[in-house]
């Protein structure tokens, strides 16, 4: 995990896309009522998207399950995978985060 990926993923994408002068709360790295930490959890009124944000080699069926079970245990409407621009997904973990709808953004910008 690097906070500097996150620290990117928030000043270059999040504050952007669900800037808190509309009403949105990006809370980083919250402790669910299960222990867990996602990178994000972002809500207003009436939504809410947990967020993990992985700067490696490649992502695995088990980030795409801790993201799963966040999403659950916060019960998020959305969940949002944010990568970076060298991370590899294979094509099998590509087919199971489009059948769990899980977008992914790629950040390419990232020089980390």
């Amino acid at each position: 995990m690097s906070a500097e990926f996150e620290s990117y993923v928030l000043d270059e994408y999040l504050l952007d896309e669900f800037p808190p002068e509309e009403g949105w709360e990006i809370l980083h790295r919250p402790q669910l009522e299960d222990g867990s930490r996602p990178s994000f959890l972002i809500q207003n009124a009436t939504e809410s998207i947990v967020i993990l944000a992985k700067d490696k080699d490649s992502v695995t069926f088990r980030d795409v399950d801790k993201l799963l079970a966040a999403a659950e245990e916060a019960d998020a409407d959305e969940a949002i995978l944010i990568i970076a621009g060298t991370t590899d997904i294979s094509e099998e973990v590509g087919e199971y985060l489009e059948q769990h709808e899980i977008e992914v953004v790629e950040m390419s910008d990232w020089a980390g």
